[in-house]
């Protein structure tokens, strides 16, 4: 299991700076972040960091809209200070407020497509033609600001809410709530047998699904 612990205050820095300049409508949000001891590996990838909705339910133990947790390994070791602007700035791209409902949502990305489908097919689908004229300017136009008050916060998640969200978080979570959409019905002993974990873990995981599937928007 994973361990967690308070960012740092450069984390924080970078988040308000970055939300000044080029994410305004997130002045209202309540933005925690949190440090992870590594980086999360999933399906041969490296997950720097994730930022996720906080639900209503968990909001009783943690007053945030989203949190988000970052590789402390990689980012006081490995990210340059350039890398570490860019993580955050990535992940503050997932946190956004739906229009239809006026309520805090997690955006997906923009682009999604395996480099051995554009090496194979080039740039095939309107998203990637896209994609590649964003990157050629390489430039984000700066938004305007206005006048507006902020009424959200930046913050490092604090020792006591970091038990709680340790208790309430599993590594797997993502993985089970695909696989239980895949069998429609999902139990503990499913969950054992697919994960290969131990009872009390199944059981701790098939609460924390029907926590986050109960939640309306998700």
């Amino acid at each position: 299991m994973s361990e967690w612990e308070e960012a740092s205050p450069s984390v924080i820095h970078i988040a308000e700076q970055l939300i000044e300049k080029y994410h305004p409508w997130l002045r209202d949000a309540r933005i925690g972040f949190v440090f992870r001891d590594e980086a999360q590996q999933s399906l041969g990838r490296l997950i720097l960091a994730q930022a996720q909705k906080v639900t209503a339910k968990l909001q009783v133990y943690l007053e945030f809209d989203f949190l988000i947790w970052v590789s402390k390994e990689d980012w006081e070791g490995k990210l340059t200070d350039a890398q570490r602007e860019a993580l955050i700035d990535h992940e503050l791209c997932h946190c956004v407020k739906r229009l239809d409902t006026d309520t805090w949502a997690i955006r997906p990305h923009d682009v999604q497509e395996f480099w051995q489908i554009i090496e194979r097919h080039g740039l095939w689908s309107s998203d990637l033609h896209n994609g590649r004229e964003a990157m050629e300017r390489a430039i984000q136009a700066e938004l305007p600001l206005g006048q507006v008050k902020r009424a959200g916060k930046v913050a490092s998640v604090s020792l006591k809410n970091i038990g709680d969200w340790g208790s309430l978080h599993d590594d797997l979570l993502e993985e089970a709530r695909r696989f239980a959409e895949e069998e429609g019905e999902i139990t503990v002993t499913k969950l054992q047998r697919k994960f290969k974990i131990a009872y009390s873990r199944a059981s701790s995981l098939l609460n924390l699904i029907q926590t986050v599937a109960s939640e309306p928007g998700e």
